[in-house]
């Protein structure tokens, strides 16, 4: 039963060894437009951090996200 167990651990391990050997693919370099963007999130948070509220604070959160 030690046997089974130990070579069941073995082979285990050499799958995961082969799975993390394999190349991986590269994500694409080239950037758009909109991945330069401010998003929602860090625009209210960036406007939070200024005090703002409201009214005020929706209309940061839209200036901050065309400008860049």
């Amino acid at each position: 039963m030690k046997i089974i167990m130990a070579a069941t651990v073995f082979l285990l391990a050499l799958g995961l060894k082969a799975e993390d050997s394999k190349p991986k693919a590269q994500p694409a370099t080239a950037q758009s437009d909109d991945s330069k963007k401010m998003t929602t999130k860090d625009a209210k948070k960036t406007c939070k951090e200024m005090g703002k509220t409201g009214e005020e604070l929706i209309q940061c959160m839209k200036e901050k996200k065309e400008s860049n």
